[in-house]
């Protein structure tokens, strides 16, 4: 059998380029995802035969530049340098080619094999702009192809490109106070091996990058080079310098057709949604706002569909043919069929709609401007703009939320999103707020419930904000142009993100299922519960069994409500509990423990130190709130 040789391709781009597109367009739904190792950013990776060649494409996260301002930049530049691929191709937007090319300048420092990738060359030409690929060769020594990430046009060309392509790019040079300070630092680095350039070290070592130090032979020698510069900011004059070069390069790259001015479609739409904060907002709210009811009722009726399939046909079809097994294995069965159904209740309804409806905003350039609009009012938070989008899944299913905070720059950022969002009440939760408040004690009672969340929503951001270290994300970030939505892209996008769930936290799901049938087949939950009759029956005033309705609730929010009423043996709560035993019962249910669901995810996506920590406080704040207003509500006139 022929052995061929792997070669790998690394995918680097910006936001919003089109690099998903052509990522799928190369493996098909075959990628790997996997986080890159001491981080939370995901790559994802995938093996194909191309033209009698093994090829592995690596995609790495969008980025603006090669440095280490968020964690998905890190991550880019790391994987670069550390498992330096045999080429990158580079996805351009042809019509924002001067602001790419500063990214570009960046990776030729690296002295890998690029290729540049012009994606949307088509709308550049429409607008007057044409690349010229020679005179791109001519000024950077890199291929260059057109290409079209949508319909796939190109890419099978470009990937060719990457396979044969060579180091013969041109050095970019910077001013001579720069170039000079970069040959006497380069002198001084005694290390043999380097993983990267000497000129990439010394460039690093001047923008303030202290990990490469190390390889210097004289910190006083380097330190006279440095002082230079004083009374300047050194990073500043380099970013400024490239930022130069790109646009003299993208002029010289380039023809422009001179035309009246007119205002682009894109330009027009953005006068009044990105210029008109307030009308823009509107917008967008009503837009996020269909979306969460599109979740809750379609999402609501598949879960009922999924729901009703296994309680009405499933299990009573399955449980008497397994009757010999004896009682106990019956049992766990049994609440391993009631996982099963909870796994897909979620997975389908609401997390594939979820992923359905993010593909959409991205491909359609919709998910940049909901960030901008809302940048300030999440920064109360210590949170980037793009927080609000998990923020607002949350409200049906804080799952597909959790994993959606991947989007986040930073990992303060995603702690800050992720506690927050464990409190965000979603539509289990809002089965038990309307079922047990809002039915039996009325429409502002439930109301009120939200109110509460809500406030401790904001509460425990800015306390988070104010004391958990690290940076908040500056708002930079470009807007891509309105386009028409790919429905293979939605899909191949949808699935790959799917997936995640599928693989780790269903199977994780149905096992922690198994372990609760097992507890109740030993009569082991009321056993469990009645340590807790002091902070349940004296604290709470609960009925003791409701324990055991809220350990049920751990496995699934509205399972809860509805253990509640079996163990009462009425579905009439009022018979068997007082009102303020309801809305307290309620309350403590919307806040407490997430589900098993979103606890494993949670740890997936942090650690299980951290999942347990916010957890505990989850908790904590349940009991001490409903015990509170348990007692102050009565002396204000509410539930007596």
């Amino acid at each position: 059998m022929k052995v061929f040789k792997l070669t790998r391709i690394a995918l680097v781009g910006q936001p919003n380029v089109g690099k998903s597109c052509v990522f799928n367009f190369l493996t098909g739904l075959k990628a790997i995802a996997s986080n890159y190792p001491g981080t939370t950013v995901e790559i994802k990776t995938a093996k194909a035969h191309f033209r009698k060649k093994q090829v592995e494409i690596i995609d790495l996260p969008g980025i603006h530049a090669l440095s280490d301002t968020t964690e998905d930049e890190r991550v880019t530049k790391d994987y670069l340098i550390q498992e330096r691929p045999d080429a990158i191709i580079q996805i351009i937007d042809s019509t924002a080619f001067a602001r790419n090319l500063y990214l570009t300048l960046q990776l030729l420092e690296l002295k890998i094999p690029l290729v540049l990738a012009l994606n949307f060359h088509e709308e550049a030409k429409e607008k007057g702009t044409r690349l010229n690929i020679k005179k791109i060769k001519e000024e950077l020594g890199v291929e260059a192809v057109y290409i079209n990430a949508l319909s796939g046009k190109g890419i099978d060309h470009c990937t060719q490109k990457a396979i044969k392509a060579k180091n013969h790019q041109k050095k970019i040079r910077y001013c001579k106070e720069i170039e000079k300070a970069i040959r006497d630092i380069e002198k001084l680095i005694t290390t043999k091996e380097l993983e990267v350039p000497k000129r990439y070290v010394a460039i690093k070592i001047l923008e303030k990058d202290h990990s490469y130090q190390k390889h210097i032979s004289s910190k006083t020698k380097l330190k006279r080079i440095i002082d230079r510069f004083k009374g300047k900011d050194i990073k500043e004059e380099i970013t400024i310098k490239r930022h130069g070069m790109a646009s003299v390069l993208a002029e010289k790259c380039s023809t422009t057709k001179e035309e009246p001015f007119e205002l682009t479609i894109s330009e027009k739409i953005d006068e009044i949604i990105s210029h008109r904060p307030i009308i823009g907002g509107v917008l967008i709210l009503l837009l996020m706002l269909s979306f969460f009811f599109l979740l809750v009722y379609v999402g609501g009726a598949l879960e009922e569909l999924i729901t009703a399939l296994f309680e009405k046909l499933l299990i009573p079809l399955i449980m008497p043919q397994i009757g010999f097994l004896g009682s106990t294995t019956t049992v766990i069965i049994k609440y391993l069929l009631i996982g099963l159904e909870a796994g897909l209740a979620i997975a389908i309804p609401y997390i594939m709609l979820f992923y359905i409806f993010l593909a959409i905003l991205e491909d359609s350039g919709l998910l940049s401007r909901i960030v901008f609009l809302f940048d300030r009012a999440m920064h109360t938070m210590g949170l980037h703009g793009k927080a609000l989008v998990p923020m607002m899944l949350g409200f049906g299913c804080n799952v597909p939320a959790l994993i959606a905070t991947r989007i986040l720059g930073t990992k303060r950022e995603r702690i800050i999103s992720c506690t927050l969002i464990t409190m965000v009440p979603c539509s289990a939760r809002t089965a038990i707020i309307l079922g047990a408040a809002g039915f039996y004690l009325g429409w502002q009672y439930a109301l009120l419930i939200y109110a509460i969340i809500l406030i401790l929503i904001l509460i425990v951001g800015k306390v988070l904000a104010k004391y958990l270290p690290g940076e908040m994300t500056g708002m930079i970030m470009e807007m891509p142009e309105y386009r028409r939505p790919s429905f293979k892209n939605i899909f191949a996008k949808t699935w790959l993100r799917m997936k995640d769930f599928v693989n780790i936290a269903f199977p994780l799901l149905i096992a922690g299922s198994g372990v609760i049938g097992l507890l109740q087949a030993l009569n082991l939950l009321e056993t469990i519960t009645k340590p807790f009759d002091p902070v349940l029956g004296k604290w709470l005033m609960l009925p003791t069994v409701a324990g055991i309705a809220l350990i049920f609730g751990i496995l699934r929010k509205e399972m809860a409500l509805e253990t509640l009423a079996v163990l009462a043996g009425t579905t009439n709560l009022l018979a068997f509990m007082s009102p303020m035993q309801i809305f307290t019962f309620s309350l403590v249910s919307a806040i407490y423990m997430p589900c098993l669901a979103t606890f494993i995810v949670l740890t997936k996506e942090l650690d299980w130190k951290k999942a347990i920590l916010i957890s505990t406080m989850t908790i904590i704040l349940a009991v001490l709130i409903a015990g509170a207003l348990l007692r102050t509500l009565p002396l204000m006139g509410i539930l007596t």
